[in-house]
């Protein structure tokens, strides 16, 4: 009886919305399309696959086969974060602001976010490599725990004891995450 009920209040819902049950026949929906399939996207750990270097002057090198996964977290509320959580008093590598290592964004719509992060990053123990850091993922939900990234890291402001890279420096890969 209450499945009938809360499928009759949708239906009704729906058609109020469409312009129908006294609404205005100039009523239009613009930004919904109800042929679309939604997709869901369930946090936990997601394997990285279809790595694409379009360049790479930070020397990440992550096509050398030592990016495999990454953790995905959605909240359920809009919010999507990649990466593991380093906070300013954790365990080399440091950021400070603490933050998600892909960072943090919103959905745009039902398919589309923005991550990004942006700290002062230690590379080392006695700080003496130190420099900005800012990654910013452009992610695409393709299919069921399926997301395409397109990724994009700068480093700025090194200190002169960092190497391998010592100055201003940016590299952009594009991948796909499929949650295991």
């Amino acid at each position: 009886m209450l499945n009938k009920m809360a499928l009759t209040l949708v239906a009704v819902g729906t058609v109020a919305m469409l312009g129908g049950c006294g609404g205005s026949d100039d009523t239009t929906v613009t930004d919904v399309d109800m042929a679309m399939q939604i997709f869901r996207v369930q946090s936990g750990t997601y394997g990285v696959s279809n790595i694409v270097k379009v360049s790479d002057s930070c020397l990440q090198n992550l096509t050398a086969g030592n990016f495999t996964t990454l953790a995905v977290t959605n909240d359920g509320m809009g919010n999507l974060s990649l990466g593991d959580r380093h906070t300013p008093d954790g365990p080399v590598p440091q950021y400070d602001p603490a933050a998600y290592s892909q960072g943090t964004g919103t959905f745009s719509d039902a398919y589309h976010a923005t991550t990004t992060m942006s700290v002062k990053f230690t590379a080392d123990v006695s700080a003496t490599c130190t420099y900005n850091l800012t990654r910013t993922n452009t992610v695409t939900v393709t299919a069921e725990n399926t997301l395409n990234i397109a990724y994009m890291q700068s480093q700025t402001n090194h200190l002169p004891d960092c190497q391998p890279v010592t100055e201003d420096c940016t590299s952009s890969y594009t991948f796909t995450l499929t949650k295991q």
